[in-house]
């Protein structure tokens, strides 16, 4: 897939799947390791200021975009601070990667699809 060119819907979905297992299979591991840590009082939790899929983990997640898209991933355009969820993931990667936006289908289906991508913890 070359830069310019626009990811088909299929493949958008594929990707997401892959990125969510990922990110839930991570962020169960980091969870259960302090899910019984309890922050003094008037002090913050572990979690509290960090983003939901912080920039070293989507670093982690390249191989994963390289394998469905089909294109490098340099790791220079990752968002500092990282990603409210993996749909805003996708969306500021690949609109990167591709030098074009995502299909107004696959935005339309992951908006109005599970929030199975969020951080609950």
């Amino acid at each position: 897939m070359a830069r310019d060119h626009k990811p088909d819907v299929a493949t958008l979905h594929r990707l997401r799947g892959e990125l969510n297992e990922h990110w839930n299979e991570q962020r169960a591991t980091w969870d259960s390791k302090v899910e019984n840590a309890e922050p003094a009082q008037g002090e913050l939790g572990l979690w509290d200021e960090m983003p939901n899929i912080d920039s070293k983990e989507v670093a982690r997640m390249t191989p994963i975009f390289e394998k469905h898209l089909g294109l490098a991933f340099d790791v220079k355009h990752i968002r500092a601070g990282g990603y409210e969820d993996v749909d805003y993931l996708i969306e500021d990667i690949v609109s990167k990667l591709t030098g074009t936006e995502l299909p107004a289908t696959y935005i339309a289906k992951a908006n109005g699809g599970s929030d199975d991508n969020k951080s609950t913890g």
